[in-house]
């Protein structure tokens, strides 16, 4: 008994010994086999915050070695640079100890994983972020070093979001889990697992088809690994509270046919469980509704699935004399009866044949009916549709809770019919189609608690030819906000029947008063997204839709700005909207605009021209933060001024401009004008003693900017002060930096207070040639920094000339070089240019880009673009 237990304790002091070795002596081989393996297949940023390995972590499936990974994240390459694919919080592996020991193929006998999530993203070119494999030559055995040989897999906590913003559709699975079992090594198995998922959303562009669904599955499959094939027995599958029963089998014959026999019931279903897959019934105190009635649902799925054919499909839903109430509201829904059926005899999916053949219910005793045949859904749709009803929308709140609605009166008569094969459509043979009715909305007001804007529309009517629907009446008010439309919208059938169709309308809209205010989404400005993440959150502007209208506005708000009498011309085709002319009153002026907005790029595009007559510079600071962004200045001016302005820009989510991305050329004339004490004037006046700066009177000015990546280059310009002449030119940046320079000529005699400090700048800095003459013009120079709210002044060497030059030509020569030095880089000039004025030359080398070529003839607007080009190339 001694030796027995001697040789019990020395297995255990061994099995320790090897718990506690296991580790050190595998953990590094096996972390730098998986980090080989990621970096050869994976064309992506991978993160791996922790690696653990131990054979004490894993005593469930003992003695196996538990590898454990934790914050793994897959961030993506161009064009998704930045954008997480996945991350996944825990990844937990049993690997197989004897497969360890031994140095092969490391088995992987059980997975768990926990906190995932999937961002799977279709961008506008229909690249997948999901692509991230490297491409592989075909492999042997022993180049693999992990094998799945499974007894067990559990998933923890799986969300997945999906958007194609090819086709608008955006999926979404919240919270899934998943457990199985089975033993993988045998060629015959049984898997059984049991998955649940909180909550599938899906909608096509912005139209929500799936809300909240909650699925269940229990499923028990025999697998046989060697014929691939997959045999399903009384697997329960619960969709909300409907549950179907699915057996059958499945076989993956070879890499491209699939073979299949399956069918689903649900024998124990009633009508209550199918209503719960309506979701605004099943989020409201679904379990006390009390109904009534036959329901009877199966389908099956039988043949083979290889490319483009498929095997045949059934669905049959029959409700026979239904009906449903909640117990504390006095109406119900009754008289229900549905017969729908979707067949398809295999083959093409345009052999899908979708009739419902009934759909009747009454609501309030007043009978709403409908009936759809659709075949040849793909190649060529054919569409038979009749749809009647009438409904008092003040008595929905008696068979439908609506604890959140304050306000829903009026009426709404829909009568259509409509017949139609596509072919005839694009044919224009509109005496094959038959297409009539009207739909009516009188008096209807909608106001809930969460919906800050209630919505009043007096009268919408609609009516239906084959040719087109006309918008014959369509007044509506929108919180503050009224609109009338009017027009009509043509090739509507083919809009409906062909994901090519384009529809095509003319719309004007009349409005008293629009508040866009209400309208615009909340920007978070404090997050940074990247490129991707912001293309995701933008309202793209559809496709296949063209319209052409009138816009006629009274007054609108926009953030602070008020405008009126806004008219012209908008139109939209190919996802861009165009503006005409548009002709406004605002900021004490008038405004002529003209451009595009276009959500066809990731990221949405503008392009804007302005004409502007006498806007108030006051005004145009306090309601536009562009200026308060690139012309703080603005504030300190009373006066006003006209402006043409051509600009380019991206525009963030809540369309608002990327002040970034701004670029263009911006024109302005101030015909009269005060400037008033502007810090930098204070500044130079502190220094010089110079009079006359702290109320600066404007007169026929011009000014010349150049607006590249948020930045504003401002053309040296002259400006007449008193005795004085300043010559100022230079750049501010978005931060409100500044780069000026300024320079001021003035006669000697008019120095008055200065006289002391321009005798002693002299003294320090004396000019050369003038022998201790004092010159009868003389220039100061000074050098502006810092930012608009605190500008730094530097007082440069003063300048003047002598000889055949006279003093004043000399001056402008030393500012010219001054200027060009702070826009070029040093960049030397041909003495034959002294002989032009210091605007002539600042003129010449900011619009020509250095290069003065007076054979070349350009527009301004041309020699401006061309300018800023060489700027930037010399800077």
């Amino acid at each position: 008994m001694k030796k027995v237990f001697i040789g019990v304790l020395v297995f255990l002091i061994l099995l320790i010994g090897l718990a506690i070795a296991t580790p050190f002596l595998f953990k590094d081989k096996i972390v730098q086999v998986a980090y080989k393996q990621v970096e050869k297949y994976v064309d992506a940023k991978t993160d791996i915050k922790k690696i653990d390995l131990s054979l004490l972590k894993n005593i469930s499936n003992f003695p196996n070695i538990a590898l454990n990974a934790k914050d793994i994240v897959i961030l993506n390459n161009a064009p998704f640079e930045g954008d997480t694919l996945l991350s996944i919080g825990n990844i937990s592996l049993s690997l197989d100890i004897k497969s360890v020991l031994k140095g092969e193929q490391y088995k992987i006998d059980a997975i768990e994983l926990s906190d995932v999530y999937i961002n799977a993203q279709v961008n506008k070119d229909s690249i997948a972020n999901w692509n991230i494999l490297k491409p592989q030559e075909k492999e042997d055995k022993e180049s693999q070093p992990f094998s799945l040989a499974l007894n067990k897999f559990e998933l923890n906590n799986i969300n997945i979001n999906y958007d194609n913003q090819t086709n608008g559709q955006v999926l979404s699975i919240t919270h899934l889990q998943h457990s199985g079992k089975g033993d993988f090594t045998d060629d015959i198995l049984d898997y059984n697992s049991k998955t649940t998922i909180d909550a599938v959303n899906y909608k096509q562009n912005l139209i929500s088809l799936v809300n909240d669904l909650k699925i269940k599955l229990e499923s028990k499959v025999n697998i046989n690994q060697k014929e691939n094939k997959y045999l399903l027995d009384k697997n329960s599958l619960y969709v909300n509270d409907l549950k179907l029963d699915l057996d059958g089998m499945l076989q993956l014959v070879d890499s491209t046919q699939t073979k299949m026999d399956l069918s689903f019931d649900a024998a124990e279903a009633d009508f209550k469980s199918f209503l719960s897959l309506i979701p605004a019934l099943y989020s409201k105190d679904f379990n006390k509704i009390k109904t009534s009635g036959k329901l009877k649902l199966d389908g099956n799925i039988k043949g083979i699935l290889q490319g483009e054919s498929y095997p045949s499909f059934n669905v049959n839903l029959n409700i026979d004399n239904a009906q449903f109430q909640y117990p504390d509201l006095p109406s119900a829904v009754t008289d229900i009866f549905i017969n729908a059926k979707i067949n398809n005899k295999g083959g093409s999916l345009d052999n899908t044949i979708i009739d419902i053949s009934k759909l009747n219910l009454k609501i309030d005793n007043e009978p709403t009916t409908a009936k759809l045949y659709v075949s040849q859904p793909i190649s060529n749709p054919n569409i038979d549709l009749q749809a009647k009803g009438k409904l008092n929308l003040a008595k929905v709140k008696d068979f439908y809770p609506m604890e959140e609605v304050k306000t829903l009166k009026g009426n709404a008569d829909i009568n259509l019919n409509l017949k139609a094969k596509l072919s005839d459509i694009d044919n224009k043979q509109y005496q094959n189609i038959q297409a009539s009715g009207n739909i009516a909305v009188l008096q209807m007001q909608y106001e809930t608690k969460e919906v800050a804007k209630p919505i009043n529309i007096p009268s919408l009517l609609l009516s239906f030819s084959p040719q087109f629907v006309s918008v014959d009446k369509c007044d509506m008010k929108i919180g503050e906000s009224d609109f009338s439309l009017k027009g009509k919208l043509e090739n509507y059938i083919s809009y409906i029947l062909s994901n090519k169709g384009t529809i095509d309308g003319q719309l004007d809209i009349v409005s008293n008063y629009i508040n866009a205010n209400e309208f615009l989404p909340e920007q978070d400005a404090n997050t940074t997204k990247t490129k991707s993440q912001q293309a995701k959150e933008v309202v793209r502007l559809p496709k296949n839709v063209r319209f052409k209208g009138n816009t006629n506005i009274n007054k609108l708000l926009y953030d602070k700005l008020t405008i009126n009498n806004l008219n012209g011309n908008i139109n939209l085709a190919d996802e861009q909207i165009n503006l005409n002319n548009l002709n406004a009153n605002l900021l004490g002026g008038n405004a002529i605009v003209s451009g595009y907005y276009s959500t066809k790029p990731d990221i949405p595009v503008a392009n804007l021209t302005y004409k502007i007559t006498s806007f108030d510079f006051k005004q145009s600071f306090d309601y536009l933060g562009l200026f308060q962004s690139l012309a703080p200045i603005f504030s300190q001016v009373q006066g006003s001024f006209s402006s043409n302005m051509n600009i380019n820009t991206t525009i963030q989510p809540d369309l608002s401009p990327n002040m970034n991305s701004l670029s263009g050329i911006a024109g302005f004339n101030i015909n009269h004008a005060f400037v008033k004490n502007v810090e930098v004037f204070k500044k130079i006046t502190a220094l010089t003693n110079l009079e006359g700066l702290d109320n600066i009177e404007l007169n026929n000015i011009s000014i010349n900017t150049v607006v590249k990546d948020g930045k504003v280059l401002i053309e040296p310009f002259e400006l007449p002060v008193k005795d004085m002449k300043l010559t100022i030119g230079g750049a501010q940046g978005l931060d409100k930096s500044l780069d000026y320079d300024i320079a001021i000529d003035i006669p000697w005699d008019k120095l008055g207070k200065a006289s002391t400090m321009t005798n002693s700048l002299l003294a320090k800095n004396p000019i050369p040639g003038l022998n201790g003459l004092h010159p009868d013009v003389i220039r100061f120079n000074f050098d502006v920094g810092g930012n608009a709210n605190s500008p730094t002044v530097k007082m440069l060497k003063p300048s003047a000339a002598i000889g055949g030059q006279s003093v004043k030509e000399a001056m402008k020569e030393s500012f010219t070089n001054q200027i060009k030095n702070s826009f070029l880089g040093n960049n030397t000039s041909d003495s034959t240019t002294s002989n032009k004025s210091v605007k002539e030359q600042l003129k010449d080398n900011f619009l020509s880009g250095g290069n003065n070529n007076d054979s070349v003839k350009t527009t301004p607007t041309e020699q401006i673009k061309q300018g800023i080009k060489g700027l930037f190339k010399n800077k």
